[in-house]
């Protein structure tokens, strides 16, 4: 898998090449708990499922995962991908599996059997930028971003909610060279991309209207060759695998504007680390809110239960049937105030590739 992320962070030609015959295993697990609205009936809601992508047979394999040992058992036979399945994501929602095939330059989409786990293929592959490495979906589960290793950006695609397929949303937005990882924070307000080939990181807003990606910021550097990056849960901060250094570079991030800062130097691990993931803190109510506007509602958001704001005493009408407000040439009208809508809390979004 690492020999496929070097040369692909290389010349185009040689990008292709290697990812054509490389061995590459990704895996992400769905909680059956959310997966819903399918053909089959749903099972408790204790069962969950993984997903592994088989990069030199080109297929992707399901398992179910058991509840209380949390052994794997294989579920049917493999379904066919595209070429060289390099990443692999899950809908927050539970429904639907996202595979970039970085040999084929395409996409591939499919829809969870609720009842056992097995795949099932949404017609025919969706065509990528030349080279897809990473895909990540926004925690709504609204978009859905792909990073391309040799075409050197990021696509961004609507999902839709109860196909779930994907549909281009507008042009491609610039990435550097060989960007092989991309990973969007907790809120879905920030998408982060690190670049191989040119040793830094891409920081993008996310438009919560209509999923467009816009650049925050001059990249950032990293170490040699950085081939993962990760969000923590809490959105504070961020984490880069450094393949060429050996190391691993920390960042905080900006909760109003998404933008990295380096937190001190970066620390020397194993050779070669390829990824990272980051373990959810105990209690993940730490995560900071000032500053952040929460997303946009969607059906995967939860809006919190808050109490309506006391109504103000009514102030009794002038004789002319006109209230004190408008008397005398005033020129606001006082209204009774009606309760605060609620906001949207985001979801924590599964971790995957």
């Amino acid at each position: 898998m690492l020999c496929s992320f070097k040369r692909a962070a290389g010349a185009a030609g040689r990008a292709r090449r290697a990812g054509t015959h490389a061995l590459v295993a990704a895996l992400a697990i769905a909680l059956q708990g959310g997966c819903g609205g399918g053909d089959s009936a749903t099972p408790p809601a204790a069962t969950h499922f993984a997903f592994v992508v088989n990069g030199q047979t080109h297929d992707v394999t399901s398992y179910t995962v058991d509840a209380a040992s949390g052994d794997l058992a294989r579920t049917g036979e493999p379904v066919a991908a595209g070429g060289t399945p390099l990443s692999i994501a899950v809908h927050p929602g539970g429904r639907f599996v996202y595979v970039a095939n970085f040999g084929s330059s395409s996409l591939s989409a499919y829809r969870i059997d609720c009842a056992g786990g097995a795949l099932q293929a949404l017609g025919a592959t969706t065509r990528a930028g030349i080279g897809p490495a990473s895909i990540a979906i926004a925690p709504s589960g609204r978009f859905a971003y792909v990073a391309h290793a040799i075409s050197g950006d990021v696509v961004a695609y609507a999902i839709d909610a109860a196909t779930g397929a994907l549909s281009v949303l507008g042009v491609p937005a610039k990435a550097g060279a060989s960007p092989l990882s991309i990973a969007i924070d907790p809120t879905g307000r920030f998408a982060y991309v690190a670049n191989a080939g040119s040793n830094d990181i891409t920081s993008y807003a996310i438009d919560p209207a209509d999923g467009g990606l816009f650049a925050v910021g001059g990249p950032v550097a990293a170490g040699a060759s950085p081939l993962a990056v990760a969000i923590d849960p809490t959105g504070r901060f961020a984490y880069v695998a450094n393949s060429g250094s050996n190391s691993v570079s920390a960042y905080t991030i900006d909760s109003r504007t998404g933008a990295l800062a380096a937190s001190g130097q970066a620390l020397a691990v194993g050779q070669a680390p390829g990824f990272i993931a980051i373990h959810p803190p105990a209690d993940l109510s730490t995560r900071p809110t000032s500053g952040r506007a929460a997303p946009r509602p969607s059906s995967s958001m939860r809006a919190p239960v808050r109490s309506p704001a006391p109504a103000r005493p009514r102030r009794r009408a002038s004789r002319r049937g006109q209230s004190p407000s408008i008397r005398r040439g005033a020129t606001s009208l006082s209204r009774t105030p009606t309760p605060t809508a609620s906001r949207a809390t985001p979801s924590m979004p599964t971790t995957a590739a």
